[in-house]
């Protein structure tokens, strides 16, 4: 009974179509996918720098700024970056505001664009997901 319980070496690598190991199969166009991606993230990281902006003309891409989109919100930032002194606060007319109890969920009349606050754990390293 020992010819059983041997495995075929096709079974053993998985390529059979019983095999349950089998590795999953490679994708189909991976650097075009990263490629993309870092295109979209570049692309969204300077909307969210124009919308934080205090200037009031648009730059890169966007050639022409709603007025209904222009954000009355400013940051203010205290220190040097990476230091234990470092803040940001996020200002509305000159005065302090609360990220999560004051910015409205909807940034625009249409209520389609949402404002979204993300607030990185301390100890940890400020990163873009």
């Amino acid at each position: 009974m020992a010819s059983s319980t041997a495995r075929s070496p096709v079974a053993a690598t998985g390529s059979g179509s019983g095999g349950r190991n089998s590795a999953p199969p490679p994708p189909s166009s991976p650097l075009p996918s990263a490629t993309s991606t870092a295109k979209i993230s570049s692309c969204r990281t300077a909307q969210i720098a124009r919308h934080f902006s205090t200037s009031s003309s648009p730059t890169g891409p966007v050639s022409k700024q709603k007025p209904d989109m222009a954000s009355n919100y400013t940051v203010r930032k205290v220190a040097a970056p990476n230091t234990l002194e470092h803040r940001v606060y996020v200002e509305k007319d000159g005065q302090p505001v609360s990220p999560f109890h004051d910015i409205p969920l909807y940034a625009n009349q249409e209520q389609t664009i949402l404002n979204m606050v993300v607030e990185i754990p301390r100890w940890t390293n400020a990163k873009l997901e």
